[in-house]
């Protein structure tokens, strides 16, 4: 027999398992560093530096909900070396683990992560994978960094939109958005759109799992590069609906430009008022305004909705609770009326199999 633990941080009185649901909040973005990967100052991680056969990793704590939109914000620096430097960094969906680490070269620390989704950023030309000559970006899958289908899924396209270097020892802006809905991922570079596709990763990708594990990985060869990313304690930004509890708490993320001033409105019910980061405790849905710079525009005001309401979970079996040897496996199904924010546990009171015991369905 299997049951579903509910972990809302939102709703600590849900179930017996939730008593110990996190009281105090996450300020900051945690994660994992593999292989040559190195704290290089606030909130940035450098993955290789100006040495050859490296290979760097950085990977959230967090899992990313396909199921869910998500936009994320940061800027990717790829070292001042323009002939002779390589290789390129990748970000990354995978479902390997935090301490997962690909191949130096040419694979870009991407190599070997099955199944995986990536848009790589490269710096180097390898004929054989179908590369351009210019700096570029590529959708690829499956631990390859071939463009050719099945594993390419789009471009190679120039990464500047006017194929100029991008080893120039600047800070590039870089926006990575996903719909789930249309299944649109959209990658934009140096503030403009560079490659989008219609892609199932939740069904074609990542045959049905929607919590993925997502970091970046960079490599160097022969030749090589300083290279980095730097990610916002709170890229992980808030929907425009949330959810909470009665008498809960809810965090609120939003993502500006570094060193831009937050404005929230009205700052009923809010810890800050001029935070990025903010909880809310509302006795009442509500709705607020906050206004900020973004990485490539200025004056954003992004709304985001509180609902106040009672959680509703549910979970279900499908053909049945039987098992026989007809009938060797049955699906797991769960549910509830929240949007985000619940995290889903499946486990075995016998030592049964559960392929994947995370997210909604098992």
């Amino acid at each position: 027999m299997s049951r579903l633990h509910l972990n809302p941080q939102r709703c600590a009185a849900l179930l017996l398992a939730l008593t110990s649901a996190f009281n105090a909040p996450l300020i900051a973005q945690s994660y994992f560093l593999n292989g040559t990967a190195q704290e290089a100052g606030t909130d940035c991680y450098q993955l290789t530096t100006t040495q050859g056969n490296q290979n760097g990793a950085v990977w959230s704590a967090d899992f990313i909900d396909l199921s869910q939109p998500f936009d994320l914000n940061l800027t990717m620096n790829f070292g001042d070396l323009d002939i002779g430097g390589a290789d390129g960094m990748v970000f990354v969906l995978q479902d390997v683990g935090t301490s997962a680490l690909g191949q130096t070269g040419g694979g870009l620390g991407f190599n070997g992560f099955d199944p995986s989704f990536g848009i790589e950023f490269d710096t180097w030309q390898n004929g054989q994978y179908g590369d351009l000559v210019q700096d570029h970006i590529g959708f690829i899958s499956d631990g390859s960094v071939d463009h050719a289908p099945p594993s390419g899924l789009g471009g190679p396209v120039t990464a500047n939109i006017d194929g100029a270097n991008i080893e120039d020892g600047e800070d590039h802006p870089v926006r990575i958005t996903w719909d789930p809905n249309a299944q649109i991922i959209a990658v934009y570079f140096d503030c403009e759109m560079r490659l989008f596709n219609e892609i199932d990763l939740i069904g074609d990708v990542f045959s049905g799992q929607e919590l993925v594990y997502w970091g970046f990985t960079g490599s160097t060869g022969g030749s090589y590069n300083n290279q980095s990313v730097c990610l916002s304690p709170t890229i992980l930004a808030t929907g425009p609906e949330t959810m909470v509890c009665p008498g809960g708490s809810v965090e609120l993320n939003v993502v500006g430009a570094p060193g831009t001033d937050y404005a929230w409105e009205p700052s009923t019910f809010l810890s800050d008022s001029v935070g990025a980061n903010v909880w809310c405790t509302p006795d009442t849905s509500i709705t607020y305004f906050v206004t900020y710079d973004g990485f490539c525009e200025n004056d954003i005001q992004d709304s985001i909705v509180v609902e106040v309401a009672e959680l509703v979970a549910s979970a279900e079996a499908s053909p049945g609770l039987t098992l026989n040897c007809l009938i060797p496996s049955i699906g797991l199904y769960g549910g509830s009326n929240f949007s985000d924010g619940i995290d889903y546990q499946w486990i075995s009171a016998n030592g049964g199999n559960i392929p994947s015991n995370l997210g909604p369905n098992a």
